[in-house]
């Protein structure tokens, strides 16, 4: 079992996309900015989904050298609950390190955001 996990700081987030707003479109899918810009305040979102990227790094070395933000993002399926879905270079690497099952948890408290993925690698 692989275990990755970030925590991301709210406010910081929020003062990074004010200073660079082209941060937003380079990091996040436009499905991930729909989403989040339909709540009343994006950032814990926003944060969330940026920590999931980075939890998916800390999983395996894999995940560190030649992963584009786009190459992940985090979904929500018909129940509501999050899911890291992989593209591009991210689902390659993934496949070829026999990584998968990959489970999610997100949450956030008015200052900080935290996301967990779990994952699986095969012997096969």
């Amino acid at each position: 079992m692989l275990i990755g996990v970030d925590i991301v700081d709210i406010a910081r987030m929020k003062q990074v996309i004010n200073r660079t707003p082209r941060f937003l479109h380079r990091v996040f899918t436009a499905q991930e900015l729909d989403y989040c810009y339909r709540k009343k305040d994006p950032f814990p979102s926003l944060a969330a989904r940026f920590a999931a990227r980075e939890a998916l790094r800390k999983i395996d070395n894999v995940f560190i050298k030649g992963v584009r933000f786009h190459d992940s993002e985090v979904a929500v399926d018909p129940e509501g609950r999050p899911r890291l879905v992989l593209h591009g270079e991210t689902l390659v690497k993934a496949r070829e390190a026999r990584i998968h099952n990959l489970d999610l948890s997100l949450s956030h408290s008015r200052e900080q955001a935290i996301a967990v993925v779990i994952a699986e690698r095969s012997d096969i």
